[in-house]
């Protein structure tokens, strides 16, 4: 899991003095990236995408906000469930107003966890539909 003091460098560049709520969101966004049901989308995840973040900051209009969405992105996993990116943008939002950001910030980070899950979808699904195609052709000869 990426670390306390990254938390809160995160809220600190968003302007936003830590709290003992905010570090309890910390506690808790741990607790749901360890769940036993995850597979993948697990702390080493969160750890992988942190990794990569540098190669995208430069370019982010708001920074502080796409390392929010980042450690929210799958916060919310419920198995067979197709709304697990709505609830993870639900819980970065709510997160993000109590900590006295304005809507639009809230908004913003919500949107993000948002595009990027339809991104995915976009990409993967059409691969794998790809995929399936090649294998049906080589089948039917």
């Amino acid at each position: 899991m990426p670390s306390i003091d990254r938390w809160e460098a995160t809220w600190r560049e968003l302007d936003v003095p830590m709290t003992p709520a905010l570090l309890g969101a910390f506690d808790e966004l741990n607790a749901r990236y360890s769940e036993p049901h995850r597979k993948y989308h697990t702390v080493r995840h969160l750890d992988e995408c942190f990794s990569k973040l540098g190669e995208i900051r430069p370019f982010a209009e708001h920074p502080a906000e796409v390392e929010v969405a980042l450690w929210y992105h799958d916060a919310v996993y419920e198995q067979r469930s197709d709304q697990n990116e709505a609830k993870s943008a639900e819980l970065a939002a709510a997160t993000v107003r109590s900590a006295g950001k304005p809507a639009g910030c809230a908004q913003r980070i919500a949107a993000l966890i948002i595009f990027s899950t339809a991104l995915f979808r976009e990409r993967y699904e059409g691969q794998a539909r790809a995929n399936i195609e090649r294998s049906l052709k080589q089948l039917g000869g």
